[in-house]
């Protein structure tokens, strides 16, 4: 919800779309300042009316303070495994000494498949 962190976002879409495919209906970046949990649900009101392949491909990007162990727990363990709604790909980012130690997702029902760490800091890629 920073309008700064957004602005800087914004900036660096516009820098790198010449590398992606064409924005069209169907593949297209959300790019809406909002708070996660005030964005979820008008995300998942959306996201319910895509097709299997659209909502398989789906990526969310979680990069939340590292301090904010509940948002972590709590969007995505429960929020994102509620109803077993989501089909698509998490990616987290985290940090083992101020976030979630990584061993925290190890018995966790998300399916991890590809992980990297640089120091204290890790992301990994996840299924539902």
């Amino acid at each position: 919800p920073d309008k700064k962190v957004f602005n800087c976002l914004l900036k660096n879409v516009e820098k790198f779309k010449n590398h992606f495919a064409q924005e069209t209906e169907e593949r297209r970046l959300e790019k809406i300042l909002s708070s996660f949990e005030k964005f979820l649900p008008i995300f998942i009101k959306e996201y319910l009316t895509w097709d299997n392949e659209a909502k398989e491909n789906c990526i969310i990007f979680f990069d939340p303070p590292y301090a904010l162990h509940n948002f972590y727990k709590n969007i995505i363990l429960d929020e994102m495994r509620k109803n077993d709604w989501f089909k698509g790909s998490i990616w987290v980012e985290s940090d083992e000494k101020k976030g979630i130690p990584f061993s925290f997702w190890k018995d966790k029902p998300i399916e991890i498949t590809r992980s990297y760490a640089h120091g204290y800091s890790y992301i990994f890629m996840a299924k539902f």
